[in-house]
């Protein structure tokens, strides 16, 4: 066993080295892992935002999908690949992206602790090192030990107990990135060695500090490409670029920053609703929109909610649980979640930017939302120098049209 799981560290610090992503590191803990100890791994993640809707779950598609069939907890994305890529990526560890959390997970959050649940799966949280201060200002004020991510662990066939067994809940002190509550020896696990739990709980805690310098190094590099992108959008406005091309390039800015599948922009005031710019990822293979013009029905609820101060943004999913006029719609395109952010010009509105998603159900960070609203500003802008722009451009043509008929008028006369 011992030769089999510490081939791991040198894997960790080189991704650490070579400056890989969050996804990949956390793709190759669950295929490690799952290898070196012949188990079955999920790795639950995107708890340090403090949102349900940032979560995800790592896993092999097969492990997924007997998970979701007992507990419907979670779905596979949309590709659109061919047989021979589905039937590859069937065999890797995949990204998804849960609709609803078990009550275990939700648990861990509130008192993270090595468990093993009735079902035989065992359960490992790691924790960061954040301090107080820290947690507050990232808005998981109450939270002491604040999870990164929590790895789920099963075998078959295993003994399992027809009830979790008996482990003190009470909060104690954790003296490393990852540990239990109460020494291992006290924890009636079954299915594993003592040996295999510890040497899991070493990894783990390796894995969290590796976790925590590549996630903090993405999100600096994301706040750079958003102050870029806020930016250049701003030198937009300043450019000789007609009005027009100004919001198709805004719309294709904002998109292919924050990695969407579509952008567009969308005229709310009148019936039917009318997109004015859409842009497209170049590496996704989209359904264009057969029409430009959509039904003001689909979007009554949101156009009040934004008339009405109700929402400053608007994160919806196909399958929401309430369901929203706005959906039907959603279901026409084949989007599985939008953002919307509205627009205002001399306050009053306009419309809405929209970021479309076909892939998954997408849920947006707090920094990536303050970049939309930004931008949608900025659009804002861009819109009302359409607006002078066109009223400009007609009163000229109505002066041209003019000077042309009293020219005719005194060529006539003499």
């Amino acid at each position: 066993m011992e030769s089999a799981w510490k081939h791991i560290y040198p894997w960790i610090k080189t991704a650490v080295l070579n400056l890989e992503s969050v996804d990949y590191l956390l793709r190759q803990v669950v295929d490690q892992i799952a290898t070196a100890y012949n188990a079955e791994c999920l790795l639950w993640a995107g708890m340090e935002t403090g949102s349900a809707d940032a979560m995800r779950v790592y896993g092999m598609p097969e492990v997924i999908n007997r998970y979701a069939a007992n507990l419907g907890f979670a779905y596979p994305p949309t590709p659109l690949k061919s047989n021979r890529d589905l039937l590859q990526d069937y065999q890797t560890v995949q990204q998804f992206h849960p609709r609803s959390l078990p009550l275990w997970l939700l648990d861990q959050q509130d008192t993270p602790r090595l468990t093993q649940l009735g079902t035989g799966d065992l359960i490992i949280p790691v924790t960061s090192r954040a301090s107080a201060t820290d947690i507050d200002a990232k808005g998981l004020t109450g939270a002491t030990t604040p999870l990164q991510f929590v790895l789920q662990l099963s075998r078959s066939p295993i003994n399992v107990l027809t009830s979790e067994p008996s482990i003190p809940r009470s909060p104690l002190p954790y003296p490393t990135a990852n540990t239990t509550q109460v020494p291992l020896q006290t924890i009636e696990i079954h299915g594993w060695s003592l040996e295999e739990v510890e040497s899991i709980e070493v990894i783990c805690s390796q894995v969290g500090l590796a976790y925590s310098a590549l996630y903090w190094r993405q999100r600096l590099e994301h706040s750079r490409q958003q102050v870029a992108l806020v930016g250049r959008i701003s030198h937009l406005l300043n450019s000789t670029l007609n009005p027009d091309e100004i919001l198709q390039r805004i719309v294709a800015e904002l998109g292919y920053g924050l990695q969407c599948d579509r952008s567009i922009l969308v005229d709310l005031r009148h019936q039917p609703v009318n997109i004015l710019a859409v842009w497209d990822h170049p590496d996704r293979e989209l359904i264009a929109f057969e029409q430009r013009q959509i039904q003001r029905d689909y979007w009554q609820n949101v156009i009040e909610m934004f008339m009405n101060g109700g929402a400053s943004y608007l994160q919806l999913g196909r399958n929401e649980r309430d369901p929203d006029p706005l959906q039907e719609w959603l279901q026409q395109v084949s989007v599985l979640s939008v953002l919307l952010v509205p627009l205002f010009i001399q306050e009053e509105f306009f419309g809405a930017v929209a970021l479309l998603s076909y892939r998954y159900e997408r849920a947006y960070l707090l920094d990536e939302l303050q970049t939309v609203r930004q931008v949608a500003d900025q659009a804002a802008i861009a819109l009302t120098n359409a607006q002078h722009y066109q009223s400009l451009w007609h009163k000229k043509k109505s002066c041209s049209c003019k000077i042309i008929l009293l020219n005719r008028r005194f060529c006539e006369t003499n």
